[in-house]
């Protein structure tokens, strides 16, 4: 927990010593190196740690994400598999973005539509609910959410299929 590696910048008296890592500094020219850092606290609403580059004879102020910091006390090979696993979740991520973008940009013309049946079943089914009766909706845009939803997935059958 970051409050935990803040805590380790504490010594015995209660005075606070940035605590040394290597961070990943990037450059202008969309470069980046792990260079020396020290760390000196964290921010919580942002998530981001600050502290300066440890650099000959002066410090430039910084901030890092953690997964762009390595403190020297922790075990390099943890740290490896958390970048790693963090850049195939990403990977993964981003792949369900794309797979979601393309199921929302199918077309909608030619597919079945719901029924009168299964609108009025639908409807019947919204009033006898305790919630909606108290909030009295308008029916025409819960029926259009459903429809829209009913679309969306007639084309995530379609492209599952098509894609077996």
């Amino acid at each position: 927990m970051p409050e935990e590696w803040i805590s380790f910048g504490y010594d015995e008296e209660g005075v606070f010593r940035p605590i040394p890592g290597r961070g990943l500094r990037k450059f202008e020219d969309n470069t980046g190196r792990w260079c020396p850092v020290l760390i000196h606290s964290y921010d919580e609403e942002r998530q981001v740690y600050t502290g300066y580059w440890d650099i000959g004879q002066g410090h430039e102020y910084t901030e890092l994400t953690r997964i762009n910091l390595l403190f020297n006390s922790e075990d390099p090979r943890i740290f490896a598999k958390r970048v790693a696993q963090a850049h195939s979740e990403r990977i993964y991520a981003d792949s369900q973005i794309r797979y979601n973008f393309f199921i929302d940009m199918m077309p909608q013309q030619e597919l079945a539509e719901l029924d009168t049946e299964q609108q009025n079943r639908i409807q019947a089914m919204a009033i006898s609910s305790r919630y909606l009766k108290q909030r009295n909706p308008d029916y025409n845009s819960l029926m259009y959410e459903v429809t829209m939803d009913f679309q969306r997935t007639m084309n995530l059958i379609i492209m599952e299929k098509t894609m077996k």
